[in-house]
């Protein structure tokens, strides 16, 4: 089966070189085809003014030429004779025509090229850059992630039962702070830090609103009747990604866009959920440092 799959392979790859190649000619093709018709356009048109151009000063000059081999004519009948000259009446009309023409032709003509050469000055700018994929590869996530240290912390405790008694108004401490618009909660054991639950400030300040607005005191309720409310626990859902302390940013981002609704990646020493967390990329941080990997 894996030699079949070479084969398969060898064969794909093969075939798309044969695609590029066409892709290629046809384009080569069609600007061979343009410059030909480019260079048409331009002759037949040069030609056509040149022998009407001729052809009108022929015309212009017939009655002096017939002064000259001694034909008689009047000067009342050359008056007449420029008056109805109809080379310049045609010459005047068919000139605005073959000039659009022209122009549209050796417009389009032209707007290719420069596009081309665009293409080529993006190309040749851009060859040795490495892609923002790479260049997020080559960063650990231990140096650009929020340190445990200064990660914001709810540090759960807990009765004889296993619920969290915890004041609720312990999350919107944290959410108040600058900087901190979610507040993750852990759970302490040992000198280690367990994550436990993440909530944003919204889903906070809701629950709190809602609860002053059935006359009940958040403030006397613990992080256990936040996590229990009905509508909090369809938001509070597993919205985050461990990973391993040796990643790197491109994996954390990786990591983030494959699970839907990802908001948080968090870092543990083996990515594992239940091992102690060493660090913490928000969405928000990781796109702000791949914007700026890529803008350097």
């Amino acid at each position: 089966m894996l030699v079949g799959g070479k084969v398969m392979s060898a064969r794909d790859e093969k075939q798309g070189e044969s695609d590029k190649e066409d892709e290629a000619k046809l384009a080569e093709d069609g600007r061979t085809y343009r410059d030909e018709l480019s260079k048409l356009v331009f002759k037949a048109s040069f030609f056509f003014i040149s022998t009407f151009v001729a052809v009108c000063v022929v015309l212009w000059a017939l009655p002096h030429i017939g002064r000259v081999f001694g034909r008689p004519i009047t000067d009342v009948q050359l008056e007449e004779y420029y008056d109805n000259f109809l080379p310049t009446d045609l010459f005047l009309t068919t000139l605005p025509i073959v000039s659009g023409w022209i122009g549209v032709v050796l417009g389009y003509y032209f707007s290719d090229r420069a596009a081309k050469a665009r293409g080529d000055q993006v190309i040749e700018a851009t060859q040795g850059v490495p892609r923002l994929a790479d260049r997020l590869q080559a960063i650990d996530v231990t140096k650009d992630m929020i340190p445990l240290a200064e990660i914001e912390k709810v540090v759960l405790s807990y009765d004889g039962n296993g619920q969290i008694t915890t004041p609720f108004a312990r999350l919107r401490e944290v959410v108040q702070k600058p900087g901190f618009t979610r507040a993750p909660m852990f759970k302490q054991d040992k000198g280690n830090y367990i994550f436990q639950h993440i909530a944003h400030e919204s889903v906070i300040y809701r629950f709190e609103a809602e609860k002053r607005a059935k006359g009940e005191d958040p403030d006397k309720m613990t992080i256990q009747d936040f996590l229990d409310d009905e509508h909090v626990q369809r938001y509070i859902q597993d919205t985050t990604v461990f990973i391993k302390r040796t990643a790197t940013l491109q994996d954390a981002k990786a990591a983030m866009e494959g699970k839907r609704g990802c908001q948080d990646v968090f870092v543990t020493g083996d990515g594992n959920k239940e091992s102690p967390v060493e660090g913490w990329l928000p969405n928000v941080w990781i796109l702000k440092r791949s914007v700026a990997r890529a803008d350097g």
